[in-house]
């Protein structure tokens, strides 16, 4: 009889092991079954927290750039708009000599037509004083 007892007392210590064993690792795997359960969620809560965050000063980043793009394709364009102007004048350059050569002949007419101006009034006046000394 005591070996039937000491038997059972040894395979009742052994089921109480067992089941206190098998409790634990029930609750880890029911943890873990739990933590890989809601990681996705709380992973997909912190990626909103941070797009809540961050998405105001995104927004007026990207309001800033394409405020500055305008403006410095304002900028180019007046640039180019530049460069034609200059380019036109370098183009102009044989129509800005005609110009100034015309100028030229012009003083030049114009200094002949003073000279001759002059002379035909010294003629004149020349010939209003002789005219003047010699007596009819």
């Amino acid at each position: 009889m005591s070996d039937s007892k000491g038997g059972n007392q040894t395979s009742v210590t052994m089921d109480v092991d067992l089941e206190q064993r098998s409790k634990k690792v029930a609750e880890k795997v029911s943890e873990n079954l739990h933590i890989i359960a809601n990681e996705p969620s709380l992973a997909l809560y912190r990626l909103q927290e941070h797009v809540r965050k961050s998405l105001p000063q995104l927004v007026e980043k990207r309001l800033e750039v394409n405020r500055i793009h305008e403006e410095l394709q304002g900028k180019c364009y007046d640039a180019e708009y530049a460069v034609n102007a200059v380019k036109g004048m370098q183009a102009s350059s044989v129509h800005f000599q005609n110009i100034h050569d015309l100028l030229k002949n012009a003083i030049f007419m114009k200094q002949q037509l003073t000279y001759e101006e002059n002379r035909r009034v010294l003629q004149e006046h020349q010939r209003t004083k002789w005219a003047q000394l010699i007596p009819n």
